[in-house]
């Protein structure tokens, strides 16, 4: 079970991103990486957070919330996928950890992308609220404020709520998983990569893309092997 510190943080970090996704500044803290990341050192797992945000980056790449486009809510993903991995045993690896949050917080992606239709539908009506308060010689600060409050208190709720009761359930379920759990969570950290490479190429429709992205990839991979050789 998440303490009751680290759940108000998480619900902030939660609600903070949600603004800054689509009604906000649009800074790309949002993006997984960043998003499990900070999620992670809020509850302490900075580290496996990093891992998380690594692995949802890749399947989620091409999935960007431009124009009328509402794509799979991938930062309430991201806050709960750092979440639900920090509540696995620490006797676990962190890959079987990394899987077990990042599969069971996928879901929620989906139903965060049902949410961000329904606000938006609601924050037409403040549209229209905002014309007519500029037809009478108001200004329309009011009804954008209240715009990106909703999106605010609907991230901050949603965090709070899926996180209380989802490391709840995990945190009970894990102590009771055998040996063979935990390795095809192993096996499944390994295997979401591969998923996500697959997602990055089929997204887009330009060959010269696709040609540039093993190179690319494995470039990234030779320079974290040099890395990890020369590291302490």
């Amino acid at each position: 079970m998440i303490a009751a510190r680290e759940l108000l943080v998480l619900a902030m970090v939660g609600g903070v991103l949600s603004l800054d996704r689509t009604a906000f500044l649009q800074t790309m803290a949002c993006r997984p990486l960043v998003a499990c990341t900070l999620a992670g050192l809020a509850v302490g797992e900075g580290q496996l957070g990093l891992r998380c945000g690594c692995l949802l980056e890749l399947l989620w790449l091409m999935e960007l919330p431009v124009g009328a486009a509402v794509p799979p809510n991938e930062t309430l993903t991201a806050v709960l996928a750092a979440a639900f991995a920090g509540s696995a045993p620490t006797t676990w690896t962190e890959g079987a950890r990394a899987a077990l949050g990042v599969c069971v917080a996928l879901p929620f992606g989906f139903l965060g992308r049902w949410a961000d239709v329904q606000i938006r539908r609601w924050n037409r009506r403040l549209l229209e609220r905002a014309r007519r308060g500029v037809a009478k010689g108001r200004g329309p600060a009011a009804p954008h404020l209240l715009g990106a409050a909703v999106f605010f208190a609907v991230g901050c709720g949603s965090t709070a709520l899926a996180a209380w009761a989802g490391t709840g359930v995990l945190s009970a379920l894990a102590k009771e998983a055998s040996p063979h759990a935990t390795a095809a969570l192993e096996l499944t950290a390994y295997a979401l990569p591969l998923l996500g490479a697959a997602a990055v190429l089929l997204a887009p429709r330009g060959w010269r893309f696709k040609g540039l992205f093993t190179p690319a990839a494995a470039g990234a991979r030779a320079l974290g092997r040099i890395v990890s050789w020369t590291g302490p």
